[in-house]
């Protein structure tokens, strides 16, 4: 829907408003997405399979960062102080 404000001596200002119809397209698209997916998953079982493992093996490290972030975050900076004690060594030692 197109809306059109008028104001004295102003200009036309043309708005779109998007509101009603942006959720009515990502529910059909998203329909349509499960609906393709149910049928596919009928005819080649092999393809949704592969696909399922390969979502779950690329989620599987975001997933666990996401569940222990404190402990995540202490085992990067450990592995940062390890780096940095390597290169401290390294720098001192004659070559």
């Amino acid at each position: 829907m197109v809306r059109v404000r008028v104001g004295r001596g102003r200009l036309f200002v043309p708005t779109v408003s998007v509101g009603g119809y942006a959720p009515r397209v990502v529910f059909a698209f998203l329909a349509l997405a499960a609906i393709a997916l149910m049928i596919l998953s009928q005819t080649q079982p092999h393809v949704i399979e592969t696909m399922r493992t390969g979502i779950a093996d690329a989620a599987g490290p975001v997933f666990d960062l996401f569940s222990r972030p404190a402990v995540t975050v202490a085992d990067g900076l450990d592995e940062l102080d390890a780096l940095q004690r390597i290169v401290r060594d390294r720098d001192g030692q004659p070559r």
